[in-house]
């Protein structure tokens, strides 16, 4: 089987008037916006698109083979490469950069704007989570806050576009790219959802029922495409209220978080039968867990645990993979010389989690038993030796 890099060199020379766009070629679209491809580029004037091979140009090879990251992944370098020198995606422009961390409010929120004037289609791209700890950090409070200081960027941002323009567009992100794109889509004037055509969220977490149940969600919802991997972890977050398509990934786990695992037949992604028995135990457990803990009990637990990296110094995942064996010995240290109370409530979100999971697993499991599943489930969870 194929990936989206193998779709675009199979139909680098196929034009859209011949082969339509399609849930690949939006994909595919999405994964540039990890790409940090407008960074040198001023955005000032919001109107400027800048056609990417003029980029390209300018900076004499844009990203090098040899250094890849956690965000320019090989993967992503050469789906660049691909599409910027095949004639599908050859006038492919990027306008309404924006990258914004900060560390005070703990938000990480980046967004662009990709066209391709050949046909007219404009996508909105609302970029996941990067490398930096306050973004994933960030993402860690979607279990306890149902709106972060991101969600009010993705709406801020999106509503200064559709101010300025005009036609239709669709929106897209991956990850929490799809939460944000979600949110901002939801939440944005009910004159500004008539020109978004499509939401696509890939492999997203939902949200709470506060947003689902409000009627901006239902008038938005029937133009949602959710799309997850088979073993999906991230996309059961929360409440997805979606009738998600399922694909097939080459990979296994969290990896199949990566759009690059999902598995390409023709000109869409290969549909799976379900999810696996571990993606299915993950959504109840994930929804258990908000349940037996407190909000401050969450809030404490995050705090301690990304707390803990950033009083050793790592500040995001290249910094974490770069020096694996000495910052896991200065974790351990930090986490020997935690107080009582820090150490209880530690020990309390990771046993609840890990009680419920096994349980989950062990229930969803025997799910394909039914005649043998309610008496093993109950010895197995009952305090007796016999």
């Amino acid at each position: 089987m194929s990936n989206f890099i193998d779709y675009v060199k199979r139909n680098r020379n196929t034009l859209f008037e011949e082969m339509p766009i399609n849930e690949v070629d939006i994909a595919s679209i999405n994964e540039l916006g990890y790409l940090p491809i407008g960074e040198a580029i001023d955005f000032s004037d919001r109107m400027n698109f800048i056609s990417i091979k003029k980029i390209e140009a300018v900076n004499h090879r844009l990203f090098n083979q040899s250094e890849y990251s956690f965000m320019t992944t090989k993967e992503r370098v050469t789906l660049y490469q691909e599409m910027l020198n095949s004639k599908r995606y050859g006038d492919i422009e990027i306008g309404y950069y924006v990258n914004d961390i900060n560390p005070v409010l703990e938000k990480q929120f980046s967004a662009m704007v990709f066209r391709l004037p050949s046909i007219n289609y404009t996508q909105v791209v609302f970029r996941g989570t990067d490398d930096s700890l306050i973004g994933w950090k960030e993402d860690a409070k979607m279990t306890y806050m149902q709106t972060m200081p991101s969600h009010k960027s993705a709406l801020n941002y999106l509503t200064t576009f559709l101010t300025d323009w005009q036609g239709d567009v669709v929106v897209s992100g991956h990850s929490k790219g799809g939460n944000l794109a979600l949110y901002a889509t939801s939440m944005i004037d009910e004159s500004y959802q008539k020109q978004i055509t499509a939401i696509y969220a890939l492999d997203s977490p939902g949200h709470y029922e506060s947003l689902l149940e409000a009627s901006c969600y239902s008038l938005i919802k029937p133009k949602i495409i959710s799309i997850i991997p088979k073993e999906s972890i991230v996309g059961v977050m929360l409440r997805p209220d979606l009738n998600a398509k399922v694909v097939e990934s080459k990979s296994f786990g969290f990896l199949q978080h990566k759009v690059s695992q999902w598995q390409v037949k023709e000109n869409q992604f290969l549909l799976a039968k379900d999810t696996t028995i571990i993606s299915k135990a993950l959504e109840e457990t994930f929804k258990l867990w908000q349940k037996e803990l407190t909000t401050k009990e969450l809030e404490t637990f995050f705090d301690i645990f990304f707390d803990l990296f950033f009083d050793i110094g790592v500040e995001s995942l290249d910094d974490l993979k770069n020096n694996k064996r000495k910052t896991f010995a200065h974790l351990l240290k930090e986490i020997v010389q935690l107080g009582p109370k820090e150490k209880k409530i530690m020990r309390k979100s990771l046993r609840t989690m890990l009680v419920i999971f096994n349980k989950k697993t062990l229930e969803k499991a025997l799910d394909y038993r039914p005649e043998i599943a309610k008496d093993f489930l109950a010895w197995v969870l009952s305090d007796k030796d016999d």
